[in-house]
């Protein structure tokens, strides 16, 4: 598994959609609350990774994935009809979209944000953008060069900021950099691979750590910022 979406309260029902990855190619996986598992359609892009669901109405509802391989933003209905959304980053030699996430606050447009991580040679396709509804990128902010994660804080814990982890420079260290509407980045917290918040405000990060391999997961609630 490689991206994974609860679709609860939409019109993709109450199921867990997981994207079952192998090399350059990709299904999409619906998982009911018992476990139980059908295979919900197959991916036509190269190498599908990040999947999300659309909740702020504004890209019709739908799920969108990225595909790393092919390198654009695809959509598919609830009839499992598949269609490709954004070109976006344009088949560039890897590096995203690694991460897609809809703006469910309504300071930063209710717009559609895509993080890339493309090498100095792609840098004009390498950072964190938005797209807007007919397909169309813009650069949000130019204080990261590269992007990978992407997570808005839900309610007033976090001030319904975005999140991003992501590089202020080539060749430099991960961070944790907190966004505000006008795309100015500042710093929040240090190296981490993945963020989510729950529905209540709390903050949950993911480190690894290559010398022992282990996954370290830890919670900043919004009463420890």
């Amino acid at each position: 598994p490689v991206g994974i979406v609860w679709a609860g309260g939409s019109g993709f029902g109450n199921f867990l959609y997981v994207i079952d990855s192998e090399t350059f190619r990709g299904d999409v996986i619906r998982i009911d609350q018992s476990g139980k598992k059908i295979n919900f359609t197959a991916l036509s892009g190269d190498a599908p990774s990040p999947i999300s669901l659309d909740k702020t109405g504004n890209y019709g509802g739908l799920l969108y994935f990225g595909s790393t391989g092919d390198d654009c933003i695809y959509r598919i209905n609830n009839i499992v009809k598949e269609s490709t959304f954004s070109s976006f980053p344009y088949s560039r030699d890897g590096g995203g979209p690694a991460s897609i996430a809809f703006d469910i606050t309504g300071n930063y447009g209710g717009l559609m944000y895509i993080a890339t991580s493309y090498g100095s040679k792609n840098a004009d396709v390498s950072g964190l953008f938005a797209i807007d509804a007919k397909g169309k990128e813009k650069r949000f902010t130019k204080d990261l060069v590269q992007a990978y994660c992407i997570a808005f804080a839900p309610n007033c814990a976090f001030s319904e900021f975005m999140y991003v982890i992501g590089k202020s420079e080539f060749g430099g260290t991960n961070k944790l950099w907190r966004i505000d509407p006008s795309g100015n980045a500042a710093v929040f917290a240090s190296s981490c691979n993945e963020i989510i918040f729950d529905r209540y405000g709390s903050l949950y990060v993911s480190e690894f750590s290559s010398s022992d391999n282990k996954i370290t997961i830890s919670r900043i609630q919004n009463n420890n910022f």
